[in-house]
């Protein structure tokens, strides 16, 4: 699961950056997911295991923040949804909003450990296990007793 977050400048209009840093945080997302499936395939997950697998971006515009979640479906799709958007204040009368941006990065953490506990169930048992062949290096005492008395 990778976040990525492009910020740009907080006054200036500019609706084609906009686009930009959404398609460079789609991508990034996509990539991310395939990734992610890669990694448990590896680990022996099958394939209907991995239809929870879901991936999270972040765009800033302005002072506007929307979070996305992107799925890959069968045959290579990927479906995004906009999961949640709010506006930091810019005014101090605008503090009735707080409670609702609260209340919104609560979810979103939220569901973050809910995933993080659906993801860690695909593969709980996996130990990477690698045999080796060497021994460990052993330093003799004199070369020991060289480095210390070097060091004064």
């Amino acid at each position: 699961m990778i976040f990525r977050e492009v910020v740009g400048n907080a006054l200036i209009v500019d609706i084609k950056k906009l686009d930009d840093d959404l398609n460079k945080v789609l991508k990034t997302m996509q990539i991310s997911l395939f990734y992610q499936r890669q990694h448990h395939i590896q680990r022996g997950a099958k394939e209907n295991q991995l239809t929870c697998l879901e991936l999270y971006g972040i765009i800033v515009y302005q002072r506007t923040f929307t979070f996305y979640v992107m799925h890959n479906i069968c045959g290579g799709l990927y479906v995004v949804d906009r999961l949640m958007e709010f506006s930091i204040l810019d005014f101090k009368d605008q503090l009735y909003i707080l409670e609702e941006v609260v209340k919104k990065v609560y979810i979103f953490k939220s569901r973050i450990m809910d995933y993080y506990s659906k993801i860690q169930k695909i593969t709980p048992n996996f130990t990477q296990t690698s045999s080796i062949k060497e021994s460990p290096l052993e330093l003799s005492s004199s070369r020991n007793s060289k480095r210390r008395s070097s060091m004064y």
